[in-house]
């Protein structure tokens, strides 16, 4: 299995384990369509409307690097094709997200397995693309991630009851 693959697999792995935490349904998607990897929903309590649930659902493109990326004190630059920036700008009615795993550089340290532990390292990062301008790039574009911008299981169910209130 080529890097690119086995690199796509760990960062499906990394998903589902994050939104199996909780309670998170995912659709995995081995043949993307318009650039979509992944669906997430989960019926969430809300405020709005007096509501007592609201299933929110969103779309994710997955990318996963080891090596293909810059990075500052605050952002992550990671060069997309242009097919899928255009892609992630286009409007839709349920949101999409980039979701981008970084790896350790050294496959040896990809994942760390003990009787104890399970462990897939590094980390995995998203960006919402929505508001961007078009590009004049032919093949690729950089685009930014906020390394605040974590993909954990907190931090994703935070992200989806901010989509479900309508805050985001």
């Amino acid at each position: 299995m080529i890097d690119t693959k086995r690199q796509e697999e760990l960062s499906i792995s990394y998903l589902n384990a994050v939104c199996a935490v909780k309670g998170i349904s995912t659709e995995i998607f081995r043949h993307d369509d318009g650039g979509i990897d992944a669906m997430l929903h989960k019926e969430k309590s809300i405020d709005r409307q007096n509501l007592p649930k609201y299933r929110v659902q969103v779309s994710v493109q997955l990318k996963s690097t080891s090596s293909n990326f810059t990075e500052s004190d605050a952002f992550f630059s990671y060069p997309l094709k242009k097919k899928n920036y255009d892609d992630l700008r286009t409007p839709a009615s349920t949101k999409v997200f980039l979701f981008l795993f970084i790896l350790p550089e050294d496959e040896k340290y990809w994942i760390f397995h003990s009787i104890d532990e399970l462990a897939i390292r590094k980390c995995m990062y998203w960006a919402d693309l929505t508001d961007l301008p078009d590009s004049e790039n032919k093949n690729t574009v950089s685009v930014l991630i906020p390394k605040d911008n974590i993909v954990s299981p907190d931090s994703l169910d935070e992200l989806l009851s901010q989509i479900a209130e309508e805050e985001l």
